[in-house]
């Protein structure tokens, strides 16, 4: 009932005309929706235009005649334009509308979109009730339409378990035929890369790991350009490149990586205190410090390896205290 009544409360929105014109004052025809659709679209991409106050009114106008103006009117209450204000409960209303067929019933082919749109807001509770079950149901409708998107983020929940019983096998087999069918949708290389670089469905592969990371970021995926730059870092199966790992990190945090922003701050500190270091320590306690950190890379027992510390210090028994 409550599917229901939401969904009605969008098409008695989505109909009403605004500023107080009913129906009997006014009929829009399919034309009349395009043409506003098209004057919403002007006033948003219009860089110099600093009024959107009617942009709602004209798409919530459109929309149930015409399925872009109703797929705008989502970004519109999403907020993801400046000066709209975000609408949680709209946009839930909205997406549901659409995943049903209640609004744009006519409009078959960007339905699985929709779909997805709701799933990801019963995921994250976005204006509405947070249920991850029906979340991943929406998910498999829209991938049994054949939206790749939708089967990455199917993919994305049995990899993690999340709202399905965990299966990282099957999640990997539908990554891997999304790759195959559409290359270019996003995210898919970089749960391909998750899987192999975590050891999800197999063992530990991290060459094949940032193979696929490399896939994602020749596509421009962020979340991938992080996860590679991490393994240039610490040389985990690519050579150790840490003007590599800078590079990466600086592309993805232009793309709005928040996570490759941290990591760029973070190896630009490291960076500088290894040059201070550098500058301000004698040669050969920097050759001392480098053998120490050859010694604790080597597979040795404890006792060992504080004797062999010891032998490079010559004997100074707290100073190996200090570098374990």
């Amino acid at each position: 009932m409550r599917c229901k009544r939401a969904s009605l409360c969008v098409l008695l929105c989505l109909a009403g005309l605004a500023a107080g014109q009913g129906p009997a004052e006014r009929t829009v025809s399919a034309e009349d929706a395009r043409g506003m659709f098209a004057q919403a679209t002007a006033l948003l991409q219009d860089a110099r235009n600093t009024d959107v106050a009617r942009v709602p009114e004209l798409l919530e106008t459109a929309a149930p005649l015409y399925a872009p103006a109703a797929y705008s009117l989502l970004n519109v209450y999403e907020g993801r334009y400046k000066g709209l204000p975000e609408q949680p409960e709209r946009a839930a209303e909205l997406a549901r509308g659409l995943a049903e067929g209640m609004v744009c019933a006519g409009e078959t082919a960007r339905r699985p979109e929709a779909m997805l749109r709701l799933a990801r807001y019963l995921e994250r509770g976005y204006g509405c009730g947070a249920n991850m079950m029906q979340a991943v149901q929406w998910m498999r409708r829209a991938a049994d339409a054949g939206y790749e998107p939708a089967r990455v983020e199917l993919a994305r929940c049995l990899m993690l378990g999340r709202g399905v019983k965990k299966d990282a096998r099957a999640a990997w087999k539908m990554l891997m035929g999304v790759a195959h069918r559409a290359p270019d949708t996003p995210k898919v290389y970089f749960y391909l890369g998750t899987i192999c670089y975590r050891g999800l469905a197999f063992r530990v592969d991290h060459y094949n790991a940032a193979r696929l990371f490399r896939e994602g970021v020749r596509r421009e995926d962020a979340a991938c350009m992080n996860n590679l730059a991490v393994m240039f870092e610490y040389g985990q199966g690519i050579r150790r490149n840490e003007e590599s790992a800078a590079a990466l990190y600086r592309e993805a945090a232009r793309l709005g990586n928040r996570e490759a922003s941290s990591n760029l701050q973070r190896l630009t500190f490291k960076e500088s205190a290894k040059a201070m270091q550098s500058r301000s320590t004698p040669p050969a306690e920097r050759i001392r410090n480098a053998a120490l950190r050859v010694v604790d890379s080597l597979p040795l027992a404890g006792e060992d390896r504080a004797r062999l510390k010891s032998m490079i210090l010559g004997g100074r028994t707290t100073a190996v205290r200090a570098h374990e």
